[in-house]
Protein backbone atom coordinates (compact mmCIF):
# COMPACT_ATOMS: atom_id res chain seq x y z
CA UNK A 1 0.00 0.00 0.00
CA UNK A 2 1.44 3.36 -1.04
CA UNK A 3 1.11 6.13 1.50
CA UNK A 4 2.30 9.74 1.62
CA UNK A 5 5.65 10.04 3.35
CA UNK A 6 7.24 12.95 5.21
CA UNK A 7 10.58 11.20 5.83
CA UNK A 8 13.15 13.74 4.65
CA UNK A 9 10.28 16.07 3.74
CA UNK A 10 10.99 18.38 0.81
CA UNK A 11 8.27 20.92 0.05
CA UNK A 12 8.22 21.53 -3.71
CA UNK A 13 5.33 24.01 -3.92
CA UNK A 14 3.01 25.69 -1.41
CA UNK A 15 -0.45 26.90 -2.38
CA UNK A 16 -1.74 27.62 1.12
CA UNK A 17 -0.41 28.90 4.41
CA UNK A 18 1.09 26.16 6.57
CA UNK A 19 1.78 23.83 3.64
CA UNK A 20 4.52 21.96 5.52
CA UNK A 21 2.21 21.28 8.45
CA UNK A 22 -0.46 20.13 6.02
CA UNK A 23 2.04 17.75 4.42
CA UNK A 24 2.93 16.19 7.77
CA UNK A 25 -0.75 15.96 8.68
CA UNK A 26 -1.73 13.84 5.65
CA UNK A 27 1.30 11.59 6.21
CA UNK A 28 0.21 10.64 9.73
CA UNK A 29 -1.17 7.20 10.48
CA UNK A 30 -4.26 8.78 12.04
CA UNK A 31 -5.06 10.66 8.82
CA UNK A 32 -4.58 7.61 6.61
CA UNK A 33 -6.83 5.53 8.85
CA UNK A 34 -9.72 8.00 8.53
CA UNK A 35 -9.28 8.78 4.82
CA UNK A 36 -11.12 6.98 2.03
CA UNK A 37 -8.95 5.22 -0.55
CA UNK A 38 -10.36 6.19 -3.94
CA UNK A 39 -7.79 4.49 -6.15
CA UNK A 40 -4.69 2.37 -5.72
CA UNK A 41 -2.23 0.40 -7.83
CA UNK A 42 1.39 -0.68 -7.51
CA UNK A 43 2.77 2.83 -8.00
CA UNK A 44 0.12 5.30 -6.89
CA UNK A 45 -2.84 5.96 -4.64
CA UNK A 46 -5.55 8.59 -4.25
CA UNK A 47 -7.17 9.41 -0.91
CA UNK A 48 -9.98 11.70 0.23
CA UNK A 49 -10.19 12.93 3.79
CA UNK A 50 -10.50 15.86 6.16
CA UNK A 51 -7.52 18.09 6.90
CA UNK A 52 -6.79 21.49 8.37
CA UNK A 53 -5.85 23.88 5.56
CA UNK A 54 -4.77 27.37 6.65
CA UNK A 55 -6.65 26.89 9.92
CA UNK A 56 -9.87 25.64 8.31
CA UNK A 57 -11.23 22.07 8.31
CA UNK A 58 -11.65 21.02 4.67
CA UNK A 59 -12.07 17.85 2.66
CA UNK A 60 -8.99 17.34 0.51
CA UNK A 61 -7.80 14.98 -2.19
CA UNK A 62 -4.34 13.49 -1.72
CA UNK A 63 -2.54 11.95 -4.70
CA UNK A 64 0.68 10.09 -4.01
CA UNK A 65 3.09 8.38 -6.41
CA UNK A 66 6.21 6.24 -6.00
CA UNK A 67 9.00 7.50 -8.26
CA UNK A 68 11.08 4.33 -8.57
CA UNK A 69 11.55 3.89 -12.33
CA UNK A 70 14.41 5.09 -14.53
CA UNK A 71 12.05 7.43 -16.38
CA UNK A 72 11.00 8.89 -13.02
CA UNK A 73 14.60 9.91 -12.38
CA UNK A 74 14.60 12.04 -15.53
CA UNK A 75 11.15 13.41 -14.70
CA UNK A 76 12.44 14.55 -11.33
CA UNK A 77 15.49 16.20 -12.87
CA UNK A 78 13.41 18.10 -15.43
CA UNK A 79 10.53 18.74 -12.99
CA UNK A 80 8.13 16.87 -15.25
CA UNK A 81 6.62 14.30 -12.91
CA UNK A 82 2.89 13.74 -13.26
CA UNK A 83 2.04 15.64 -10.08
CA UNK A 84 4.31 18.54 -10.97
CA UNK A 85 2.57 18.76 -14.34
CA UNK A 86 -0.76 18.79 -12.53
CA UNK A 87 0.43 21.67 -10.33
CA UNK A 88 1.57 23.65 -13.38
CA UNK A 89 -1.68 22.93 -15.20
CA UNK A 90 -3.69 24.29 -12.27
CA UNK A 91 -1.48 27.40 -12.24
CA UNK A 92 -2.08 27.99 -15.97
CA UNK A 93 -5.83 27.69 -15.50
CA UNK A 94 -5.80 29.99 -12.48
CA UNK A 95 -3.88 32.63 -14.45
CA UNK A 96 -6.49 32.37 -17.23
CA UNK A 97 -9.41 32.65 -14.78
CA UNK A 98 -10.69 29.15 -15.59
CA UNK A 99 -12.03 27.20 -12.56
CA UNK A 100 -9.89 24.28 -11.41
CA UNK A 101 -9.27 22.34 -8.21
CA UNK A 102 -6.81 24.37 -6.15
CA UNK A 103 -3.54 22.67 -5.13
CA UNK A 104 -2.45 23.28 -1.53
CA UNK A 105 0.90 21.48 -1.24
CA UNK A 106 3.28 19.39 -3.35
CA UNK A 107 6.04 17.57 -1.50
CA UNK A 108 8.39 14.60 -1.52
CA UNK A 109 9.46 12.10 1.09
CA UNK A 110 10.93 8.59 1.12
CA UNK A 111 9.73 5.08 1.83
CA UNK A 112 10.81 3.78 5.21
CA UNK A 113 12.27 0.56 3.81
CA UNK A 114 13.09 0.96 0.12
CA UNK A 115 14.07 4.64 0.31
CA UNK A 116 12.14 5.24 -2.91
CA UNK A 117 11.01 8.82 -3.47
CA UNK A 118 7.30 9.35 -2.75
CA UNK A 119 5.75 12.45 -4.30
CA UNK A 120 2.43 13.74 -2.95
CA UNK A 121 -0.04 16.42 -4.02
CA UNK A 122 -2.68 17.77 -1.61
CA UNK A 123 -5.50 19.55 -3.39
CA UNK A 124 -8.99 20.89 -2.98
CA UNK A 125 -11.95 18.52 -3.07
CA UNK A 126 -14.54 20.00 -5.43
CA UNK A 127 -18.19 19.39 -4.57
CA UNK A 128 -20.51 18.24 -7.33
CA UNK A 129 -21.02 15.46 -9.83
CA UNK A 130 -18.64 14.49 -12.57
CA UNK A 131 -19.68 15.43 -16.07
CA UNK A 132 -19.44 11.70 -16.80
CA UNK A 133 -22.20 11.03 -14.26
CA UNK A 134 -24.51 13.47 -16.00
CA UNK A 135 -23.73 11.74 -19.31
CA UNK A 136 -24.66 8.38 -17.79
CA UNK A 137 -27.93 9.80 -16.43
CA UNK A 138 -28.82 11.91 -19.46
CA UNK A 139 -32.35 12.94 -20.36
CA UNK A 140 -32.03 14.42 -23.89
CA UNK A 141 -35.24 16.47 -23.77
CA UNK A 142 -34.43 18.01 -20.39
CA UNK A 143 -33.70 21.78 -20.53
CA UNK A 144 -31.00 21.38 -17.86
CA UNK A 145 -29.19 18.80 -19.98
CA UNK A 146 -29.36 21.04 -23.04
CA UNK A 147 -27.94 23.95 -21.03
CA UNK A 148 -25.19 21.69 -19.71
CA UNK A 149 -24.33 20.57 -23.24
CA UNK A 150 -23.94 24.18 -24.32
CA UNK A 151 -21.77 24.90 -21.27
CA UNK A 152 -19.49 21.95 -22.11
CA UNK A 153 -18.93 23.22 -25.65
CA UNK A 154 -18.32 26.79 -24.55
CA UNK A 155 -15.90 25.57 -21.88
CA UNK A 156 -13.73 23.70 -24.39
CA UNK A 157 -13.66 26.72 -26.70
CA UNK A 158 -12.84 28.92 -23.71
CA UNK A 159 -9.71 26.90 -22.99
CA UNK A 160 -8.45 27.54 -26.51
CA UNK A 161 -9.40 31.20 -26.33
CA UNK A 162 -7.22 31.43 -23.21
CA UNK A 163 -4.33 29.91 -25.17
CA UNK A 164 -4.63 26.49 -23.50
CA UNK A 165 -5.26 22.91 -24.59
CA UNK A 166 -6.25 19.92 -22.45
CA UNK A 167 -4.72 16.64 -23.61
CA UNK A 168 -6.83 14.71 -21.08
CA UNK A 169 -10.22 16.37 -21.54
CA UNK A 170 -12.26 13.49 -20.10
CA UNK A 171 -15.67 14.01 -18.49
CA UNK A 172 -14.47 12.24 -15.34
CA UNK A 173 -11.94 15.08 -14.94
CA UNK A 174 -14.64 17.75 -14.95
CA UNK A 175 -17.09 18.60 -12.15
CA UNK A 176 -20.36 20.22 -13.26
CA UNK A 177 -21.94 22.59 -10.72
CA UNK A 178 -25.29 24.32 -11.06
CA UNK A 179 -25.11 28.09 -10.71
CA UNK A 180 -27.57 29.04 -7.89
CA UNK A 181 -30.86 30.60 -8.98
CA UNK A 182 -30.18 30.27 -12.68
CA UNK A 183 -29.98 27.92 -15.66
CA UNK A 184 -26.21 28.18 -16.09
CA UNK A 185 -23.51 25.68 -15.21
CA UNK A 186 -20.01 26.08 -13.81
CA UNK A 187 -17.43 23.53 -14.95
CA UNK A 188 -14.39 22.84 -12.77
CA UNK A 189 -11.36 20.84 -13.93
CA UNK A 190 -10.17 18.52 -11.18
CA UNK A 191 -7.30 16.78 -13.03
CA UNK A 192 -5.09 19.35 -14.73
CA UNK A 193 -2.12 17.19 -15.70
CA UNK A 194 -3.00 17.46 -19.40
CA UNK A 195 -3.16 21.26 -19.56
CA UNK A 196 -0.69 22.73 -22.05
CA UNK A 197 -0.12 26.07 -23.70
CA UNK A 198 -1.61 25.98 -27.17
CA UNK A 199 0.44 28.95 -28.35
CA UNK A 200 -0.25 30.12 -31.89
CA UNK A 201 -2.49 27.07 -32.46
CA UNK A 202 -5.15 28.53 -30.17
CA UNK A 203 -6.25 31.11 -32.76
CA UNK A 204 -8.64 30.74 -35.66
CA UNK A 205 -7.58 28.25 -38.29
CA UNK A 206 -7.26 24.55 -38.97
CA UNK A 207 -4.68 23.86 -36.23
CA UNK A 208 -6.85 25.40 -33.53
CA UNK A 209 -9.94 23.67 -34.88
CA UNK A 210 -8.11 20.34 -34.74
CA UNK A 211 -7.21 20.91 -31.07
CA UNK A 212 -10.84 21.71 -30.32
CA UNK A 213 -12.02 18.58 -32.13
CA UNK A 214 -9.53 16.48 -30.15
CA UNK A 215 -10.76 17.82 -26.80
CA UNK A 216 -14.39 17.19 -27.73
CA UNK A 217 -13.54 13.69 -28.96
CA UNK A 218 -11.97 12.90 -25.56
CA UNK A 219 -15.37 13.56 -24.00
CA UNK A 220 -17.12 10.99 -26.19
CA UNK A 221 -14.38 8.36 -25.92
CA UNK A 222 -14.64 7.99 -22.15
CA UNK A 223 -18.44 7.98 -22.32
CA UNK A 224 -18.29 5.09 -24.78
CA UNK A 225 -15.78 3.29 -22.56
CA UNK A 226 -18.18 3.17 -19.60
CA UNK A 227 -21.28 2.48 -21.69
CA UNK A 228 -22.76 5.99 -21.45
CA UNK A 229 -23.87 6.57 -25.03
CA UNK A 230 -24.61 10.30 -25.19
CA UNK A 231 -27.64 11.21 -27.30
CA UNK A 232 -26.75 12.58 -30.73
CA UNK A 233 -28.75 15.77 -30.17
CA UNK A 234 -26.78 16.57 -27.01
CA UNK A 235 -23.47 15.86 -28.73
CA UNK A 236 -24.45 18.23 -31.53
CA UNK A 237 -25.34 20.94 -29.02
CA UNK A 238 -21.87 20.59 -27.47
CA UNK A 239 -20.13 20.93 -30.84
CA UNK A 240 -22.33 23.81 -32.02
CA UNK A 241 -21.86 25.74 -28.77
CA UNK A 242 -18.08 25.28 -29.03
CA UNK A 243 -18.11 26.66 -32.58
CA UNK A 244 -20.38 29.57 -31.67
CA UNK A 245 -18.05 30.47 -28.83
CA UNK A 246 -15.05 30.18 -31.15
CA UNK A 247 -16.16 32.10 -34.27
CA UNK A 248 -19.64 33.47 -33.51
CA UNK A 249 -23.10 32.16 -34.46
CA UNK A 250 -23.01 33.15 -38.13
CA UNK A 251 -20.42 30.66 -39.41
CA UNK A 252 -20.71 28.21 -36.52
CA UNK A 253 -22.96 25.61 -38.24
CA UNK A 254 -20.50 25.15 -41.10
CA UNK A 255 -17.55 24.74 -38.74
CA UNK A 256 -19.62 22.44 -36.50
CA UNK A 257 -20.34 20.07 -39.38
CA UNK A 258 -16.63 19.87 -40.20
CA UNK A 259 -15.62 19.33 -36.59
CA UNK A 260 -18.34 16.67 -36.24
CA UNK A 261 -16.59 14.62 -38.92
CA UNK A 262 -13.15 15.22 -37.36
CA UNK A 263 -14.40 14.19 -33.92
CA UNK A 264 -15.78 10.91 -35.22
CA UNK A 265 -12.50 10.25 -37.04
CA UNK A 266 -10.59 10.71 -33.76
CA UNK A 267 -13.02 8.41 -31.92
CA UNK A 268 -12.72 5.68 -34.57
CA UNK A 269 -8.91 5.85 -34.50
CA UNK A 270 -8.74 5.59 -30.70
CA UNK A 271 -9.31 1.87 -30.33
CA UNK A 272 -10.72 0.25 -27.19
CA UNK A 273 -12.22 3.08 -25.10
CA UNK A 274 -12.68 1.08 -21.89
CA UNK A 275 -10.82 2.71 -18.96
CA UNK A 276 -8.51 0.73 -16.68
CA UNK A 277 -10.54 1.87 -13.67
CA UNK A 278 -14.25 2.61 -13.87
CA UNK A 279 -14.69 6.26 -12.77
CA UNK A 280 -18.38 5.59 -12.10
CA UNK A 281 -17.64 2.92 -9.47
CA UNK A 282 -18.91 3.85 -5.98
CA UNK A 283 -16.33 5.45 -3.70
CA UNK A 284 -16.05 4.80 0.06
CA UNK A 285 -17.14 7.42 2.59
CA UNK A 286 -14.75 9.54 4.60
CA UNK A 287 -14.68 9.04 8.36
CA UNK A 288 -14.31 12.29 10.26
CA UNK A 289 -11.03 12.56 12.13
CA UNK A 290 -12.75 14.92 14.59
CA UNK A 291 -15.12 12.19 15.75
CA UNK A 292 -12.51 9.46 16.26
Amino acid sequence: MIRPSDRGLKLMHAGAAGASALARQVCSRAWIETAATLKQDERSAVYRGEAIVAGVHRVVIVKTMRLNRIRDLFSRWFRRTRLMRQWRGAALLDAAGIPAARPFALFRGRDAGSRNVIETLVMEFVEGKMLLQYAAEQTPGCPEQRALARAVGSHAAGLLRAGLFNRDHKPSNIIAQRVPDGPDWRLVLIDTVGIRRAGAFSGAGDRGDALLATMLAKLWIECLGVGASVDRSLRWRVVLAACESRIGPGQAPMLARRLWREIHAVVRAHGDPRPKDDPLAPTPAVRSARST
